[in-house]
């Protein structure tokens, strides 16, 4: 079965307002503490998940937990489907949009926290599912995949000319790829070099990376600021595309002609971001006296 492509990039722009669906029964994990938006099926009586057994002609929905550490609002897609043929009923290929507001600083204990932003999408949207005419006890899959578009930025510091080298602190919510920056710098005739060596990393080993309208994968647009620092770098970035799998080096360059002074660094790193994952469940015939 194919999943159908929904062009939702427009719902990027929307303001976000309701979550979704209120918070359901059930248990689920997730790792957007580390990656800024996941997603895990919530399991419970009724719903199928990993591990689950579902039986012929029994009803039954799915429900997805979506979770959002990133402080900027995200719209995107949730797709699902079975490994079943249609034939048998179960899950075809059905596909939401939906919208998260961003996670929002909180005071817990005297200190500050990020508190996140959760939905639950259930599917299908009307109904529920079953499975039917299946002759013999069957092994399942279901596929969930979800896609958004991340704008992300880390911002630090570069102070002229001490420390002479140091890798910069950067500030920078969770996402699928971290930045990293060490700057090292050098006395010239004409003032200091700065030099910094910049690492893309991707961090979540299962997400796909794309241009941000996903026509190419291993793609993303990268900008940072060179209002008064005119850096030089290599690969090009000048026209902000940049080919990305899982790790990417830049160097970069440029002339401080004053001393004892800091220049703001911020990068800017757009992309989307697809991340498909599969769950084993089990069909089983209902046994005599279950019925």
């Amino acid at each position: 079965m194919r999943i159908y492509h929904i062009l939702f990039v427009l719902a990027t722009v929307l303001l976000l307002g309701a979550e979704g669906c209120p918070q359901g029964t059930g248990t689920f994990s997730t790792g957007a503490g580390k990656y800024g938006i996941d997603f895990s099926p919530v399991s419970g009586i009724g719903y199928v998940s990993a591990g689950k057994t579902i039986y012929i002609d029994d009803i039954f929905n799915a429900k997805i937990h979506l979770e959002n550490y990133d402080v900027q609002a995200h719209a995107g897609k949730l797709c699902m489907r079975d490994n079943i043929a249609d034939a048998y009923g179960g899950i075809s290929d059905e596909c939401q949009l939906f919208q998260l507001k961003g996670a929002e600083t909180i005071m817990s204990g005297g200190r500050e926290q990020l508190q996140s932003s959760k939905t639950d999408i259930l599917f299908p949207v009307e109904g529920e599912y079953s499975y039917t005419g299946i002759p013999i006890d069957q092994p399942a899959k279901i596929f969930v995949e979800l896609q958004y578009v991340q704008t992300a930025k880390a911002t630090g510091t570069i102070n002229v000319p001490l420390p002479e080298s140091e890798k910069i602190i950067l500030e920078q919510t969770p996402a699928p790829i971290t930045v990293g920056v060490e700057k090292t710098i050098r006395k010239v005739s004409s003032g200091y070099q700065i030099d910094l060596a910049i690492t893309l990393t991707k961090s979540m080993s299962d997400a796909k990376i794309y241009s941000p309208e996903f026509s190419k994968e291993n793609s993303l647009i990268i900008s940072f600021n060179r209002e008064v620092l005119d850096f030089k770098c290599s690969p090009d970035i000048n026209q902000g595309i940049l080919e990305f799998a899982n790790t990417k080096f830049i160097r970069c360059s440029a002339l401080a002609t004053q001393e004892t002074v800091s220049y703001p660094l911020i990068i800017s790193l757009d992309y989307g971001v697809k991340i498909t994952r599969s769950y084993d469940f089990n069909i089983k015939l209902l046994k005599e006296g279950m019925k």
